[in-house]
């Protein structure tokens, strides 16, 4: 996965340290942690969207649902 466009903004400038991809695990709902503090995670389905090139509303259908409207 080629993240490459997150090195330096945010929370990712920590990813400039090679320190910080030792401690890299994968968390208990299958995320990929880059710290103890969980400051930094990637959840599976924000992964799989950045692979396929799919959108949220490809993988959960209602969000596509023009019914539902914010408040």
């Amino acid at each position: 996965v080629d993240l490459s466009d997150l090195v330096g903004k945010g929370v990712f400038v920590a990813w400039k340290e090679y320190e910080r991809f030792l401690k890299v695990r994968v968390g208990p709902h299958g995320e990929v942690l880059w710290d103890d503090e969980g400051e930094i995670d990637l959840c599976p389905d924000a992964l799989y969207m950045k692979v396929t090139g799919k959108k949220p509303e490809d993988l959960f259908p209602k969000l596509k649902d023009t019914s539902l409207q914010h408040a």
